[in-house]
């Protein structure tokens, strides 16, 4: 048997690759179930065939989640295998990180070399958000993966001029429309651009050939959805975010459209007080107005601190406004996302256009300028979808990583010859590493503790490497080996502050909902369920219930009935899925607002015993010091307190036929006097506490429809 010789390269990538695991993987315990929603998904998906094709949210199959089934697949298989735990539903997209940063690297070296490609893997290995995404049950790192697969057939596609290819090419990213839908789409201007302008075919061919291929990405795309949205409705669950119980619209609109354009723009309104395009949209999604200025007692017992500005809000990722921030051409570099994603945009971009520079005609017939055209069609894409997108998660900028980590491998090769040849471009590798440094740095500002100490030390050793480059470029007897040094220790210090970055999820942890980087994750109340949209308010609002009471009275009391309890949205069920599988209605699906139900249906569902408890959310009084609740104020109503219109209805028809169950009897005690100090308030200075009207804890009210006990008709 031969033995396997090992070069340096092969060790240098499986190291790269070995510890992008790591920091993927490492201390995954920390993230708990991540996102609740698909855990509870999972859980459900492994009690049925059934649910498992649907990808049911519960184990009763009426309604399912809003995101196709391959990426969940996946997760079940793992869940199968090692037992239903937290870290079991995370490995798939840990695996899937780790995995591209070496394919990341086969797609750098053929075109551009070792260094290219090692440089490539390990800026994709230490991006902040990749890393974060990486920790969680989101479908992001997976959706990199496939996209990475399908670049590497559409490179080969291009070069040989192949239709085959071309087809898997197209067929990967259909793979990617069934784990997050049209995030997968948007690469494909990019592959499209490649194959018309980088192949050696005559126009109509081409065209011939791309219109093939897009029948097959839509035939792969559309294929479970096709499947779904034939079933016959009252055979499957209801498709869980959409308007008209259809996979299809779901891409479009919930996951398509309604996250691209901004959402005063689709409405024809001004722009909502937090810019356009920042704020959700769509079905079950928030829309409503800042909690600003919030400085009451109550404000500061609820854990608004520092008080809330007008025009911010929390979100599910750390103490500053919505996620995405204000859309712009520089939205990338915002608070809220530079830190996740943009520290080696500037030295990419800078060696990328060195490197348009230096093409030769024909253009894009080689193999270097059609990876070149790739990756720089592939980021702009990216770039301004995110500059004009209505809404969209941190996480999502895990879809451009790839293309920023091969255009700092595409830099490092072409600095690095124009340093050693003549003319003025000489200088943009010395220039390029102290820019990138110097964007860092004030990217690094409104981080001091970080900053005081990181700005310094990547300065220090920027500045290093530009004068040794500079000094040794100038002298008449260079020296290759002080250069190389120079080189290395300037693309070293570039990347300090992605790994600290990097690191913070396996420090602080628990982001897995809505994964982000960075030390806002040290003192963020990150709530591990998604989303935590009403921040200040999720306590009081009584998300946090505890179930184990509630759930024993269900059993002891519960019949033949299907499910054992009903509950507004999602989020009431998923913890009592995850820890008992029993099967819960989401009435309103994920956020409360879909129109799943009518007062017709839950009659009939209630007369043939397929239900019997239902826990309610009852319209509070407004506490002193907070907002008022209106009906129809946006979320709200919709969501938070049961939607407008039908589910009004059938929250008063519950009310006006069951009978409320004692908070006694299904609450824990540590609930009962937790809404009690919420109801009394805090106490005033020499005066003793005061009534403040209905707790907001006292919402959820437990009703029974059972014909056998009392009730109101």
């Amino acid at each position: 048997m031969k033995k396997v010789e090992w070069k340096w390269p092969s060790i240098a990538i499986s190291g790269i690759v070995a510890a992008s695991f790591l920091f993927n993987f490492l201390k995954i315990g920390k993230e708990g179930f991540g996102d609740k929603y698909y855990a509870a998904a999972v859980k459900s998906m492994m009690t049925s065939w059934h649910n498992f094709f649907f990808a049911s949210f519960d184990p009763g199959g009426f309604v399912t989640v809003d995101k196709p089934a391959f990426g969940l697949w996946l997760q079940t298989l793992s869940a199968s295998i090692f037992g239903f735990k937290g870290w079991a539903l995370i490995l798939p997209q840990a695996l899937a990180g780790a995995l591209s940063v070496g394919i990341l690297y086969v797609l750098m070296k053929k075109a551009f070399g070792v260094t290219a490609g090692l440089y490539s893997a390990l800026v994709l290995a230490v991006t902040p958000i990749s890393v974060a995404a990486s920790r969680t049950n989101q479908f992001d790192s997976l959706v990199v993966l496939v996209l990475l697969l399908a670049a590497w057939a559409v490179m080969i596609a291009t070069e040989r001029s192949s239709l085959k290819w071309l087809l898997v090419s197209m067929a990967l990213i259909g793979l990617g429309f069934n784990v997050k839908m049209l995030a997968a789409f948007t690469v494909v201007p990019a592959f499209v651009l490649l194959y018309f302008l980088g192949s050696r075919l005559k126009f109509w061919k081409k065209i011939g050939r791309l219109t093939v291929a897009a029948i097959i990405l839509l035939a792969v795309s559309l294929s479970w959805a096709l499947i779904v949205d034939l079933t016959p409705e009252d055979k499957r669950p209801y498709i869980g975010s959409s308007r008209t119980n259809s996979v299809i619209e779901l891409a479009v609109g919930y996951n398509g459209i309604n996250r691209l354009i901004p959402q005063w723009l689709r409405r024809g309104r001004r722009p909502p007080f937090m810019g356009a395009g920042v704020g959700p949209s769509g079905p079950g999604q928030p829309n409503i107005k800042p909690l600003a200025n919030m400085t009451t007692p109550l404000a500061a017992q609820r854990g608004v601190t520092p008080p809330l500005k007008p025009g911010m809000m929390r979100s599910g990722g750390g103490p500053f406004g919505f996620e995405a921030g204000q859309a712009g051409v520089l939205r990338l570099f915002n608070r809220q996302m530079a830190g996740q994603i943009s520290w080696l945009i500037v030295f990419g971009l800078i060696g990328a256009s060195v490197a348009v520079s230096k093409m030769k005609r024909p253009l894009f017939k080689d193999q270097r300028s059609q990876a070149i055209l790739l990756w720089l069609a592939w980021f702009f894409t990216l770039a301004a979808y995110f500059s004009i997108a209505g809404f969209f998660h941190r996480y999502y900028l895990a879809l451009i990583a790839p293309a920023i980590a091969a255009l700092c491998g595409i830099s490092v090769s072409e600095l690095w010859q124009s340093y050693r040849e003549k003319g003025l471009r000489k200088w943009a590798l010395p220039l390029g590493i102290l820019a990138t440094a110097a964007i860092q740095a004030a990217i690094l500002i409104p981080y001091p503790a970080w900053g005081n100490w990181l700005a310094p030390l990547i300065m220090v050793i920027s500045l290093i490497s530009f004068f040794i480059l500079v000094i040794s470029r100038a002298s008449p007897s260079p020296k290759p080996f002080l250069q190389a040094t120079a080189l290395t220790i300037g693309l070293a210090g570039l990347l300090i502050i992605p790994i600290a970055w990097s690191l913070t999820p396996m420090a602080y942890g628990e982001s897995a909902a809505m994964p982000f980087a960075g030390p806002d994750l040290s003192r963020s109340q990150v709530n591990n369920s998604r989303p935590n949209i009403m921040g200040p308010l999720r306590m009081g609002m009584n998300e946090e219930l505890r179930t184990t009471k509630l759930v024993e009275y269900l059993k002891k009391n519960r019949k033949e009935e299907k499910f054992l309890l009903a509950v507004p949205s999602a989020r009431q069920a998923w913890d009592i899925i995850i820890e008992t599988g029993a099967p819960i209605m989401a009435m309103g699906g994920f956020m409360g607002a879909d129109k799943i139900l009518t007062v017709e249906k839950i009659e009939r569902m209630v007369k043939n015993g397929d239900i019997r408890y239902f826990l309610v959310r009852r319209m509070p009084e407004t506490p002193a010091g907070l907002m008022p609740f209106r009906p129809g104020a946006g979320l709200g109503m919709r969501g938070m307190f049961g939607g407008e219109g039908a589910q009004l209805e059938i929250n008063k028809w519950i009310e006006d036929h069951g009978t409320p169950v004692p908070d006694e009897a299904w609450k824990d005690e540590a609930d009962l006097n937790r809404e009690k100090s919420i109801r009394m308030g805090p106490p005033r200075p020499n005066s003793p506490a005061r009534p403040m009207g209905r707790p907001m804890g006292n919402m959820l009210k437990l009703y029974d429809l059972g014909s056998e006990g009392p009730n109101k008709h």
